[in-house]
């Protein structure tokens, strides 16, 4: 089973001054319990939840209104969190707790789980929680490939430093996507010295 820690460098990083955290508050993405995209209101980076009707009567430019109404992703329930997850993966992802790891793809079932208690979910950050499935897609994708975990683990990192929504996300993530796959570029390297290693798609 391939599993994607985020915290495995935090005791490298500094906390974020509380400057920084304001700067970075704005708007947000909605989307209703189903999984259906509802709109972006402001500048924010979070996923929030509320239904079609209560979005559209209360006002969808009105975001400290709306809020009143929304709840974060990392407070929706399961079924609203797997659907919403389900619908920006474009693929059936499953909620779990798993202590420790952002998700999991298993190669066996070709399920991904995104764990309740990993950074992105608990942060309930739109860029982050999609990185953190983009990376299992990865895995998915190679599935029946000939490809060692290490060159594995090594493009599921390099699709995310790739992605667009990368330079949206927090200093912390992508500070940790850069040292990961630096990591298992010097092992690729080290172990595989036939393997064509690429910086980009």
């Amino acid at each position: 089973m391939e599993k994607f820690n985020l915290d495995r460098l935090a005791a490298e990083m500094q906390p974020m001054e509380k400057a920084e955290q304001t700067a970075t508050i704005g708007g947000d993405y909605y989307y209703t319990p189903t999984g259906e995209y509802l709109d972006y209101v402001g500048k924010g980076d979070k996923i929030r939840v509320i239904d079609a009707a209560t979005f559209h009567s209360v006002g969808c430019t009105d975001e400290s209104n709306l809020n009143q109404f929304a709840t974060l992703f990392s407070q929706a329930d399961g079924g609203a969190q797997a659907a919403i997850a389900s619908k920006l993966a474009n693929a059936q992802i499953y909620m779990a707790d798993l202590p420790g790891d952002e998700a999991m793809y298993d190669p066996n079932s070709r399920q991904i789980y995104l764990s309740y208690s990993g950074s992105a979910v608990s942060g309930s950050n739109f860029y982050e929680i999609c990185l953190v499935l983009t990376h299992e897609l990865t895995h998915k994708q190679y599935t029946n490939s000939d490809m060692t975990t290490n060159q594995q683990e090594y493009m599921a990192y390099l699709a995310q430093k790739n992605d667009p929504y990368f330079s949206h996300c927090s200093a912390h993530f992508q500070y940790t996507i850069e040292q990961r796959l630096k990591y298992y570029k010097e092992l690729v390297e080290k172990d595989s010295p036939g393997f064509y290693i690429p910086s980009s798609y």
